[in-house]
């Protein structure tokens, strides 16, 4: 449609713009359709480690409030620094099987984000693809690179010679 507007001899700028724009769109539109499982899987991804950043908020929140707790508390942060080292010390002792466990959610759910985001490239830029050239068959295809106009050196149907003289309609 864009080269039938670009050839057509009453195009104006106006219409040409619209023709522009409209495989542009149409562009767009296949391109989004190719790509929508991977924006699919990256939307779940993000999901997922939304959920984890908001359990690792909640630690840290419980943390602080461990610490502050026990510096309210001047008996218990005395023992505590004693056995521990110091409140902070103790609070990574209460929470860091935790933080620990999040850590490894995040590698592990990035590591299977990555090898299904691989996956769905491939399917989305070589899964469709077809055997052998693209336009293995297309008789003429330089004239049809061309714009296929009629009268051109390698024309076919408009009875002339060609560029070896190997055809006359």
């Amino acid at each position: 449609a864009l080269l039938a507007a670009a050839r057509d001899p009453r195009a104006t700028s106006e219409s040409l713009a619209q023709a522009v724009a409209r495989s542009r769109d149409a562009w767009i539109g296949y391109r989004e359709a190719n790509l929508a499982s991977l924006d699919q899987a990256e939307a779940s991804y993000a999901a997922r480690m939304q959920q984890v950043a908001r359990e690792a908020k909640l630690l840290a929140d419980r943390r602080a409030a461990m610490i502050e707790r026990a510096a309210g508390a001047p008996n218990l942060a005395r023992r505590l620094e004693e056995r521990f080292g110091s409140l902070e010390a103790y609070a990574d002792a209460q929470t860091g099987a935790k933080e620990r466990e999040l850590r490894a959610r995040v590698e592990r759910e990035t590591r299977r984000y990555a090898r299904e985001r691989e996956r769905l490239a491939r399917e989305a830029y070589e899964g469709r693809r077809r055997e052998g050239e693209f336009l293995a068959g297309v008789e003429d295809l330089g004239w049809h690179l061309d714009g296929a106009v009629r009268g051109a050196l390698l024309d076919r149907t408009s009875g002339d010679i060609l560029f070896d003289g190997s055809y006359i309609a």
